[in-house]
């Protein structure tokens, strides 16, 4: 998935020149488009994927998932016409939908004490890709890169089919056994032994909550827990739920904010930036560089994750990116310093934004939602994340045309400003917690009644 959103960085100079490979040269709206078509792919499959996600298990939707890839890539490399690009990069972007699908999945295979480690790690495959794009889109011809690309597709296909399903969605299927083996197979022991049972034990207390209302909200609203949850869909469990509207509010702004805050730009456009802002070093050989960098802030952020706590890293990644994003725009706009100045505050704000805007609010969706919404409610951030994400893409260029690259780095800066503001007042730490106690942060009054 890394690969196909950064692809346009590499090819978009080429659909844009007279040379081209493809049958005419992209336009202005082209080229818009060819940026956030996926987005929008994306913002169509999410709903789907969340569907598939509840009712054919985490397994095969990502097994699905690959299927579109599949078809884009070889759509790609037959033709050349300009609407059929466009049309595989819409169609892949469905395939993409299914990206909250991976760290959910990461989270309900592993223990506690291990989820914000294996979520991060989705993040960290995520940026091998966009490693993968920058180098060999720089070093590959344009249907080497493309073939490449339909190898990688088939060979997740194959490969995610040897996984076992996850056993918290086994578990709510009424599969037990099923559950047991899958919890045996990803912790190397057998479906009898007494560290099986414990976890299996341990999904049972969690889906077999007898309430919508936590015993906290109890204790401060005075509700009555029903007797019996019985069958509520997502959506009513939700509505009936404060503890999960607060926790999905929370999640909502936090996937906003870190859409918003530029770092989607700089890596679908980062050759045409590097070429702008550098003139005088290969836009590719910059843009290599920069992928090695997310990739290192991701590994960072892993380790930091489980010791200094989600709401810390979060924080100090706001904060700092707010502060290289007013220098990285005064810089741009005024040019104060010399051109490697410019690269190396990119190189900044990508790490200081990749230890914790671009990884926290990803595990926080998979940590704050008890299972019954788990699936729903990652839909719905990823979805309103896609939007972002589209929204973004589609009027950055315009900006830039209209104000300058320096400026519209300004108005990111104080989303940053915004974002650290809105998270030291109202994330929990959720650092090691089970869900149910996760739970239990998001009703008290005097931190969340802002949000909700």
């Amino acid at each position: 998935m890394g690969m196909m959103f950064t692809w346009p960085s590499s090819t978009v100079n080429n659909f844009k020149s007279n040379e081209t490979v493809l049958s005419h040269a992209m336009g202005p709206y082209e080229v818009a488009l060819f940026g956030s078509l996926s987005s929008v792919g994306a913002l169509v499959g999410t709903p789907l994927f969340g569907y598939l996600s509840d009712n054919i298990g985490r397994k095969y939707s990502c097994i699905a998932a690959g299927i579109p890839f599949l078809v884009a890539w070889s759509m790609i490399a037959i033709f050349r016409q300009v609407e059929v690009v466009l049309a595989a990069l819409f169609i892949a972007g469905v395939g993409a939908a299914s990206a909250f699908i991976s760290p959910v999945f990461a989270s309900e295979i592993c223990q506690d004490s291990l989820r914000g480690v294996m979520t991060i790690g989705t993040v960290i495959f995520y940026n091998l890709g966009i490693l993968l794009s920058y180098l060999l889109g720089g070093h590959l011809s344009y249907y080497c890169f493309v073939y490449v690309q339909i190898t990688i597709s088939a060979l997740y296909i194959l490969l995610a089919s040897f996984l076992k399903d996850s056993p918290v969605h086994l578990m709510n299927k009424g599969r037990e056994y099923e559950a047991a083996k899958s919890i045996a197979f990803y912790r190397s022991v057998t479906p009898e032994s007494k560290e099986v049972l414990e976890e299996l034990s341990t999904i049972k207390n969690i889906l077999n909550l007898e309430s919508c209302v936590s015993p906290e909200e109890v204790k401060l609203n005075g509700t009555q827990k029903p007797t019996n949850k019985g069958n509520v869909s997502p959506l009513k469990y939700l509505l009936k739920s404060q503890p999960s509207r607060r926790a999905l509010a929370v999640c909502l702004t936090m996937i906003t904010a870190a859409n918003l805050m530029g770092m989607i730009v700089v890596l679908v456009y980062a050759e045409p930036i590097f070429e702008d802002a550098v003139p005088g070093v290969p836009a590719t050989l910059c843009t290599v560089v920069l992928a090695v960098v997310t990739i290192a802030a991701a590994i960072t952020s892993a380790c930091l994750a489980n010791r200094a706590g989600r709401k810390v890293i979060m924080l100090y990644s706001a904060g700092g990116s707010a502060v290289v994003t007013l220098l990285l725009g005064s810089q741009l706009h005024l040019g104060w310093g010399p051109h490697v100045l410019t690269a190396v505050l990119i190189y900044v704000f990508c790490f200081v934004y990749g230890i914790g805007a671009g990884t926290i609010p990803y595990i926080l969706f998979c940590e704050v939602f008890v299972p019954e919404v788990k699936s729903f409610c990652s839909m719905l951030v990823m979805e309103w994340a896609w939007l972002c994400s589209f929204f973004v893409l589609l009027v950055f260029n315009p900006l830039v045309d209209a104000m300058g690259l320096g400026p519209v780095f300004y108005i990111f800066s104080v989303i940053c400003m915004c974002t650290a503001i809105f998270c030291y007042f109202f994330q929990p730490e959720t650092k090691g917690l089970p869900v149910d106690v996760i739970q239990t942060l998001f009703t008290k009054k005097s931190k969340l009644n802002v949000v909700v």
